[in-house]
């Protein structure tokens, strides 16, 4: 009986401590997300510098913001002792300096973006 017992505890212990541990495809795919997010943000920025057309500024706005949130949460969830924790924070915070230069541009060229906010960039 006490053998069962401990057989149990054994498993019970195994199941609970295996979805404590991020396993490493999922933030693998989360990280790859991002970048292709920022991958698209600077393309729009791109078509933008070529046609100056206000709605590729929004777009590049848009996929790029969208990409420092991506970072942002995945930071927050997994912490530093994650081995690639600098360079989310690294790709995070490329994405807040380009946000920062569509923000520029749109002012400077008088083009409206549907959203300002810069969540994920510390003021």
């Amino acid at each position: 009986m006490h053998k069962w017992i401990a057989i149990v505890i054994g498993l019970l212990l195994l199941a609970s401590s295996s979805g404590c541990a991020p396993t490493l495809e999922p933030i693998r795919r989360r990280i790859e997300a991002g970048n292709r997010m920022m991958e698209w943000g600077l393309v729009y920025f791109r078509s933008w510098l070529r046609e100056k057309d206000g709605k590729y500024l929004n777009l590049a706005r848009h996929q790029t913001a969208g990409a420092v949130v991506r970072f942002f949460d995945l930071q927050f969830e997994l912490g530093h002792s994650y081995p690639a924790f600098y360079i989310i924070d690294r790709r995070r915070r490329e994405g807040c300096r380009f946000l920062r230069e569509i923000d520029i541009a749109a002012a400077r060229n008088g083009v409206e973006l549907d959203d300002t906010d810069r969540e994920g960039c510390l003021k």
